[in-house]
């Protein structure tokens, strides 16, 4: 079943992100961690669990990506970034989510043999958890290049997230991107939906049903096995409106 998601960057608590959710008919919602910290109490904890059962909702985690970096080449801080994820998909897997979101590479002092190392780590950790680990497209650092994109999805536990916009901004400077990325689409369960980001990093929404059609990203994504389309956009009202257009296609 294709699943239309309410992204959490609209909201800051758990009950609200619930509540806005019921409220706009999603059946799904993507939960951004950045600044959750990975324990709630069990009251909370269940609080989430009887909520999604009840509405028969599907939820996914967006991993923090804040102060971790697994591809850090300072061992401490690599060290640190991994026990955070750890733990993030201790707590998700808990809770019932079947799959998370990573950012992976984006500082300077990153390293590419780390993070692919790291990566295989994480996607048999969360895999035996019952967690699916996306690795996210972004528009600067190592998943910015398409090589190691690439490399990374030949790891077997781990799948993909195509982020539109992100794939957008990339596409522009380097004219393989897409065709490249063409060629993992295989391994997407997940993506973010939106036209492209501007310099102030900004996401900027689809403005119709024939900007989604003429989009050869969004083609792509729509030709392959995907299921999860989350609305990443700031306000509720621009998700709403993305929603309805995406409706009519999927």
């Amino acid at each position: 079943m294709k699943k239309i998601a309410f992204s959490s960057l609209s909201c800051k608590y758990i009950d609200d992100i619930l509540s806005l959710a019921k409220k706009n008919s999603f059946k799904a919602i993507e939960w951004d961690m950045n600044f959750i910290p990975p324990t709630l109490s069990s009251k909370r904890l269940d609080y989430i669990k009887d909520f999604i059962r009840d509405e028969n909702i599907y939820i996914c985690a967006h991993l923090p990506y804040s102060y971790i970096e697994i591809a850090h080449d300072d061992f401490e801080f690599q060290k640190y970034s991994m026990f955070a994820i750890r733990e993030y998909l201790k707590f998700v897997a808990e809770i019932g989510i079947n799959h998370a979101i990573i950012h992976v590479g984006v500082c300077e002092c990153s390293n590419s043999i780390f993070a692919l190392k790291n990566l295989e780590v994480l996607a048999e950790f969360a895999f035996e958890l019952g967690v699916k680990l996306c690795l996210e497209n972004l528009i600067y650092g190592l998943t910015s290049n398409s090589d190691f994109l690439c490399e990374a999805l030949k790891i077997e536990k781990l799948f993909f997230c195509l982020d539109t916009g992100h794939c957008d901004v990339v596409s522009k400077c380097d004219e393989l991107y897409i065709p490249s990325v063409q060629t993992i689409m295989n391994k997407c369960v997940h993506s973010h939906v939106y036209k492209t980001e501007d310099r102030c990093f900004n996401h900027i929404p689809f403005n119709s049903i024939t900007e989604i059609k003429n989009s050869n990203i969004m083609k792509m994504l729509l030709q392959s096995s995907c299921d999860w389309f989350t609305m990443e956009l700031d306000s509720t009202k621009v998700q709403l409106n993305q929603k309805s257009m995406l409706e009519k296609i999927i």
